[in-house]
């Protein structure tokens, strides 16, 4: 397991953060999730191979991957 910092662009507010954690925690294996609206990133927790597929969930969900 990892530890990955992703920076994300159109967090708002609490809401913007529990859309992100709840969509990452379908995931499997997640360790860890935690998204903060106020610093915009989001701390997974995870196997390596799945970062593509997060960074893909994040934006599908209407928000943008900072520096990817």
């Amino acid at each position: 397991m990892k530890e990955f910092k992703i920076q994300v662009k159109g967090m708002e507010c609490t809401g913007c953060e529990n859309r992100i954690q709840n969509a990452i925690r379908q995931l499997h294996p997640i360790e860890l999730v935690k998204a903060d609206y106020n610093t915009g990133i989001v701390t997974v927790i995870t196997e390596e191979a799945l970062l593509s597929t997060i960074q893909e969930k994040i934006e599908n969900l209407g928000f943008q991957i900072v520096g990817e």
